[in-house]
């Protein structure tokens, strides 16, 4: 599990890592304030899939994003 949430962490950490550069480099303010939303909007999908990796749901399909392959196998997943 440990391994699971330093591979989302390294994984998002990076993607704002190159928005923050892309953000040092430029001079334009739409375009700074674009890569800040990117920003926010990568943090929040970090957190989620880090929540969702860590519900302690076993997994039918291997992936924890796949809500509908996995309805039978979390009961805590509200099903649509």
């Amino acid at each position: 599990m440990a391994g699971i949430v330093a591979f989302i962490l390294a994984l998002y950490t990076s993607k704002i890592g190159v928005l923050v550069f892309l953000s040092r480099i430029t001079k334009n303010k739409s375009q700074l304030l674009s890569y800040y939303a990117c920003c926010g909007l990568v943090t929040v999908f970090g957190v989620m899939s880090i929540l969702v990796a860590t519900v302690q749901c076993t997994t039918a399909s291997g992936y924890y994003w796949a809500f509908y392959a996995n309805r039978e196998t979390c009961p805590s997943e509200a099903s649509p």
